[in-house]
């Protein structure tokens, strides 16, 4: 929804009007002589660590009020504590890492694949080597595509912890299949009257520690429109979850105990209306951090 960033930063203020409210109950001795302040802290409000440490350093008679909208925590507590929060900023502050991954899709016939994208959701980083430092971007993994001998190479990158979404094919084949799997496996408790349907794969790598290891979470994804609207199913029922060194290529197809369903949901539409097996492959690295950590 376009006013969704609003709504959060709106409810991060309520959430810290409504803290205010409470504490016009009575104080005991020790809390009556504390004067508290609100102030707002430049901190990652998604990650759980910086939230749990700062709320440990606030203690319960504070609020700390994640503003998602703007990338920052608010917090009302009192100078003493906002001075151990200060000091501890610099530690909690790290700048994101990327996983840049290379996907490589390969036909099973000699024809060449059409359609396929690459698309990303949540912030990246991509640094610009004409200036110094980085640039935020919203949005759209970066995408690049070579094509040479029916293979199809792409480049995205990704915050670590962030998804990006790989389209599979504007169209799936064997949609009654896939849906009689779902229903089979209790993912779907009815059959989802799709009026048009296409097929992809998110994408969630996260670094573990400082590295090399990565652990890649996949999962289907279907969209399209129900009754002349948009519509989409996350199929996190599926999910397979693996763990790649830095570098290292991990081929995609027949993946765990759902190995019949992938087998199906990885296929290609050609424009001609034919259909292709398509063998897919993913190669994360670590990029180098730019700026302090």
């Amino acid at each position: 929804m376009r006013y969704s960033a609003a709504m959060n930063t709106r409810h991060a203020w309520l959430a810290v009007c409504g803290a205010v409210l409470l504490w016009a109950a009575p104080c005991t001795a020790e809390d009556t002589n504390e004067v508290r302040a609100l102030k707002t802290y430049p901190l990652d409000p998604n990650n759980e660590a910086i939230l749990q440490t700062v709320r440990a350093l606030v203690g319960q008679d504070g609020v700390v009020a994640p503003d998602r909208a703007n990338s920052r925590l608010l917090v009302i507590t009192t100078a003493a504590r906002h001075a151990q929060i200060k000091a501890a900023v610099p530690n909690l502050a790290v700048v994101p890492r990327n996983v840049q991954v290379t996907v490589r899709f390969q036909q099973a016939g000699r024809q060449q694949q059409r359609g396929l994208s690459v698309g990303g959701r949540g912030t990246i980083l991509e640094t610009d080597p004409r200036h110094r430092g980085t640039a935020r971007v919203r949005v759209n993994a970066v995408n690049n595509t070579l094509t040479t001998s029916g293979d199809t190479t792409q480049l995205l990158t990704v915050s670590s912890g962030h998804t990006a979404t790989l389209f599979v094919g504007t169209e799936v084949p064997h949609l009654g299949y896939l849906m009689d799997y779902l229903m089979g496996q209790r993912v779907l408790t009815e059959r989802i009257a799709w009026e048009r349907v296409g097929a992809q794969l998110v994408v969630q790598p996260t670094i573990i520690g400082d590295g090399p290891s990565i652990s890649i979470r996949l999962y289907p994804q279907l969209s399209g429109t129900v009754g002349g609207k948009p519509f989409t199913k996350q199929l996190i029922e599926l999910a397979t979850e693996v763990e790649v060194a830095d570098g290292r290529t991990l081929q995609i197809g027949g993946l765990g105990q759902h190995a019949a369903f992938y087998n199906r949901f990885l296929v290609g539409v050609q424009q001609d209306g034919t259909t292709q097996s398509l063998g897919i492959s993913l190669t994360p690295h670590i990029l180098p951090v730019v700026g302090p950590r």
